[in-house]
């Protein structure tokens, strides 16, 4: 599929997710107190290992697991694949040819340069100089396109961490809300420090 579709559709995913974003929001407050199934990228478990593309970052194993429970960002997901994967074959033809070609009037002009006559060597590099200028005139679609390759690119590459960021920040936030320690453990153990601190400030001052 060609980015010009493809773009779209991340961009709905991000305006989907916002959405999603705000309606946990807009929820009776007595939800937040609910608990949820833990997703496995925050389960506390001192063995667990991430998975191989999410590796230790949460935002990329949490956003694994959304994708492993939707169909449509396994489409997307398969989408960027299939256009990481078949960038190459739609570029290398002319990238070769191009390469082969620049590289041919760069040493021409070189060799021109090392001709001793200086009329005949300027000669020589004004007509390499003029038939590479054509060239450039002949190419220059294939360059834009390759521009506009690279730009959708990285447009793509901003909207997919967008997505990503957007549809796990649903996650998290509801995670966040359902799984909350309290504070009991923390004052207790502040309530520990005080006694410390009592009791060395006794010893001091006995």
């Amino acid at each position: 599929m060609s980015a010009r579709i493809l773009i779209p559709i991340l961009l709905a995913f991000i305006l989907t997710g916002c959405h999603n974003r705000q309606r946990l929001k807009d929820r009776p407050q007595q939800e937040t107190t609910v608990p949820i199934e833990t997703p496995k990228s925050l389960e506390d478990k001192s063995d667990f290992s991430f998975s191989k593309r999410g590796g230790s970052n949460v935002v990329e194993s949490l956003y694994e697991e959304l994708v492993s429970q939707d169909e449509a960002l396994k489409r997307l997901e398969d989408q960027i694949d299939e256009l990481n994967k078949s960038q190459r074959d739609s570029t290398e033809s002319f990238s070769n040819f191009n390469q082969k070609i620049q590289s041919y009037y760069r040493i021409a002009d070189s060799d021109a340069t090392e001709i001793k006559d200086s009329v005949l060597s300027e000669k020589i590099r004004l007509l390499v100089a003029g038939s590479l200028a054509k060239y450039n005139t002949q190419v220059s679609k294939h360059n834009e396109l390759l521009k506009t390759i690279g730009a959708k690119e990285s447009a793509i590459a901003d909207l997919h961490k967008a997505v990503k960021i957007v549809t796990t920040l649903a996650v998290i936030e509801k995670y966040q809300k359902g799984n909350m320690p309290d504070t009991k453990q923390l004052r207790g153990y502040v309530q520990k420090q005080d006694k410390t601190i009592h009791l060395a400030d006794t010893l001091l001052n006995r």
